[in-house]
């Protein structure tokens, strides 16, 4: 089940999160705990989610609106959990996607070069590579931009 992301899911999720999620967020916000995390990403502006086994959080994530209007960061964290629900997460996220796509400029994501995973869930909902982010982890680790474009910049969608 999918719902709309509350505080105590992302705390949860933080806690629990897989060892990839935790690298990057080390790597982006070297000073920031899990719990400040947890709460930058219930208090941001944009649609958030969360997928659910039961009564307890696998997955939270969103599309958070950036200080450009029209331009959407991508993001999420999940628990080892995750794998049992793929397809309901796909299945939500192409939903979402061609939603916000009606009236976003462009949706992106910055993805760890050495993050495979991510890279293939990017482009599997049609997320373009854009190209190299040189140095722009805090331990100047290299990350890819991935983006789509919304129908108001000609985008395919």
């Amino acid at each position: 089940m999918i719902k709309e992301m509350t505080l105590l899911d992302a705390m949860s999720v933080a806690y629990r999160m897989r060892e990839c999620d935790q690298k990057e967020i080390a790597i982006l916000m070297p000073n920031v705990s899990f719990e400040q995390y947890a709460m930058t990403r219930y208090q941001s502006a944009g649609l958030k989610f969360t997928l659910m086994d039961g009564n307890q959080p696998v997955c939270v994530g969103g599309f958070e609106s950036a200080s450009i209007p029209g331009i959407y960061t991508t993001w999420m964290i999940a628990t080892d959990d995750i794998c049992a629900y793929k397809r309901e997460l796909i299945r939500f996220c192409r939903g979402a996607i061609r939603k916000l796509l009606e009236e976003a400029r462009k949706l992106q994501a910055t993805i760890h070069c050495e993050n495979t995973v991510g890279q293939q869930f990017a482009e599997h909902f049609g997320y373009e590579y854009n190209g190299i982010l040189p140095r722009h982890g805090m331990d100047n680790s290299d990350y890819y931009l991935y983006s789509i474009l919304g129908k108001q910049n000609g985008g395919q969608r």
